[in-house]
């Protein structure tokens, strides 16, 4: 018999594969959509290495309020951060419904980032414009969608390459030093 976990693996795996065999004939760019901060957010899904329920977080002492902490998954530990609170928009809720979004190894970082909750997978082939008012340079594009929904598309290497998101360290810390 086949445990969910396994068929929830093989399930990814597969709907990865098929959309990087999208991607390779042409086909439209395949986001994940998501709520942070009560706004919907898309992240390439090609920059995603899994979404998951957020699992058992350990606090790390001294760090940024917005760092929650590192986890265990399958014996890698990630760093996990809050998104909504890193931009200064208030912590992120724990529920039902927050995932975990793991980064794409080929980004060398393991850490994710919670998300209050997913929206599905979406092609976004609106015309983007670049956003406005954002604070960080992570967020290179907003999509509106005729009925005024906008996206807001969040670049995964950008934001690994982030000082302030590398920054874990408490403040004090930094003003101590």
């Amino acid at each position: 018999m086949e445990t969910g976990l396994g068929s929830l693996k093989e399930y990814q795996e597969h709907l990865l594969a098929r959309i990087r065999d999208s991607a390779a004939n042409g086909a439209a760019t395949s986001y994940l959509g998501m709520v942070v901060a009560e706004e919907r957010w898309a992240v390439r899904l090609t920059d995603v290495s899994e979404v998951i329920p957020v699992p058992t977080l350990h606090t790390v002492p001294l760090t940024q309020s917005w760092f929650l902490g590192i986890t265990n998954i399958r014996g890698s530990l990630y760093a996990v951060a809050d998104i909504a609170a890193l931009i200064g928009r208030g912590h992120a809720p724990l529920n039902a419904d927050t995932r975990l979004v793991l980064i794409h190894p080929r980004f060398r970082v393991n850490a994710g980032f919670i998300i209050t909750r997913t929206l599905g997978l979406r092609n976004i082939p609106l015309p983007s414009q670049p956003p406005e008012k954002e604070e960080v340079s992570w967020i290179t594009a907003e999509y509106h969608e005729p009925d005024g929904k906008v996206w807001k598309e969040l670049d995964i290497r950008r934001l690994v390459s982030d000082p302030r998101f590398l920054d874990i360290a408490s403040p004090r810390l930094t003003a101590a030093g």
